[in-house]
């Protein structure tokens, strides 16, 4: 116990105050009375003073048991609730950039040769591949808490920067037409990317414990 609160307190104080308290509770009192009891007795040769002592201690270790993983469970919910707001966050912004990306490809392909606009329309693409990016990064720090954040969801995102980098490239050359197919993979891979993530969410909400945390592991006694 006192290894898995060093470990789960930086997580989740109000795990690691659970377990505190299990610590410090009466069942972990009467194991410890109990196993010493049993220890003595097994010294001094009185084997059934020690039996009984032990199946004592027992019923105190199967008490703290029960505690132990009723915490457990209470910490893989509020882990997987939090763990999938992360995730909410990223599609959120992922279906807004995906959104902007139609709304700027529409514009490209109605785009007159001699419209002013055509000017503009680069800069947009920059500032959604610059949105692009931050949830990138958003992507990869999420990626350290969690093995959920999978390789394909990573490629996905790569692939929509790429296709908004070379879109971006074409706009500033003022060819608008030839920079709507890259546009167009880009906000394919966007999708991709959002459904992989809608699909993360609906299995965690739906396993209430699948929040992927590999580093943190509440031992049983």
């Amino acid at each position: 116990m006192k290894n898995s609160i060093n470990g789960i307190k930086k997580v989740s104080r109000k795990t690691a105050q659970e377990l505190e308290n299990l610590a410090e509770s009466n069942s972990t009192d009467l194991t410890k009375k109990h196993l010493k009891e049993t220890v003595k007795n097994l010294d001094n040769q009185k084997p059934f003073q020690a039996m009984d002592a032990s199946y004592s201690g027992m019923q105190s270790m199967q008490s703290i048991e029960s505690s132990m993983n009723q915490i457990s469970s209470n910490f893989q919910k509020q882990a997987s609730r939090e763990m999938a707001k992360k995730f909410r966050f990223i599609l959120r912004d992922l279906l807004s950039i995906s959104k902007s990306q139609e709304l700027l490809r529409s514009e490209a392909e109605n785009n007159p040769t001699n419209s002013p606009r055509k000017n503009d329309l680069a800069s947009e693409q920059q500032l959604l591949q610059d949105q692009l990016i931050k949830t990138m990064k958003k992507t990869m720090d999420l990626s350290k808490e969690t093995f959920l954040v999978t390789s394909n969801m990573g490629q996905s995102l790569g692939q929509a920067n790429a296709h908004m980098n070379t879109s971006k490239t074409k706009l500033a050359e003022r060819n608008s037409k030839g920079s709507l197919n890259n546009q167009t993979q880009a906000m394919t891979a966007l999708n991709k990317s959002a459904k992989s993530i809608i699909q993360t969410i609906n299995s965690m909400n739906d396993g209430g414990s699948a929040s992927g945390l590999s580093l943190i592991h509440i031992s049983e006694p």
